[in-house]
């Protein structure tokens, strides 16, 4: 949820924005390199930062959320960043809206529904037949939720935890 990626004042938490724009690099195949790569992530940064900035409530953003954000910095007379790197940016994150693997990253709000449970399972079957940025980003993000589970500091409660495909 929503809330929960954001700290005591409403910003968007540094782990969360750190975690969110290496998924968003892999998604988008930022494959600029050196500044070129920096300057690309600064405005994604901001649309992340932004997108939970304007978001009320406790649903999640997602990524047609950022579209809707980078395509705002487009149509804006301040001019904040060069309008030839956000066209680029809104045309590559337009093709993964429009691709099939889209959904599989789809904000429902249910990534979250069953960490209260006593035994949760995450399948990584078949990931190998995915594209390489896209088993990255889905490994990696499982990786994390794994690891937020594991060491929630508000649940005690002893967690086993065993991953069997990732290893594949």
């Amino acid at each position: 949820p929503a809330r929960l990626a954001r700290d005591a004042d409403g910003a968007l938490r540094t782990d969360v924005l750190a975690r969110l724009l290496v998924i968003t690099d892999l998604l988008v195949e930022n494959a600029a390199e050196g500044q070129e790569a920096a300057r690309n992530r600064i405005i994604i940064q901001k649309a992340l930062c932004d997108v939970y900035a304007d978001r009320e409530g406790d649903s999640t953003p997602g990524y047609r959320d950022v579209l809707e954000v980078l395509r705002r910095y487009a149509q804006s007379s301040a001019q904040e960043f060069e309008p030839a790197r956000l066209r680029a940016l809104v045309e590559l994150l337009q093709g993964f809206i429009a691709s099939p693997f889209a959904q599989l990253f789809a904000s429902q709000d249910g990534s979250t529904r069953d960490a209260d449970k006593q035994f949760v399972t995450f399948d990584l079957f078949g990931v190998a037949d995915l594209p390489a940025s896209i088993q990255n980003a889905l490994v990696y993000l499982v990786c994390g939720r794994v690891r937020d589970l594991a060491f929630d500091p508000s649940d005690p409660r002893m967690k086993t935890v065993i991953l069997d495909e990732v290893a594949q």
